[in-house]
């Protein structure tokens, strides 16, 4: 009786899992609202983009300094990955952090 009480539970929370991975998403807050309080402190501290983004276009930040990431040789390696990305993909533009 204790084995089928276990299956069954198992079951059950497979249904719930796959029936909440196929919910519709939560609604976003709109682009005009303003940042909650405890956001406008992380963003002072955060760099300053290098780039100008175009209109439309997405920032992605690649942190590197890990291991040999901050070595010069592996630096022009990185940099060769960024300019073919930000080459191919037009509507966002990666940029290192190290």
């Amino acid at each position: 009786m204790r084995s089928k009480s276990i299956t069954l539970l198992v079951i059950v929370m497979a249904l719930t899992l796959v029936l909440s991975a196929c919910a519709a998403p939560a609604a976003t807050a709109a682009a005009g609202t303003a940042p909650a309080e405890g956001t406008t402190a992380a963003n002072a501290a955060a760099p300053t983009p290098t780039a100008t983004l175009k209109p439309g276009q997405v920032e992605v930040r690649w942190f590197i300094g890990l291991g040999t990431g901050t070595d010069p040789d592996q630096l022009a390696a990185e940099q060769e990955v960024v300019d073919e990305f930000n080459a191919t993909h037009p509507n966002i533009h990666l940029t290192t952090e190290i």
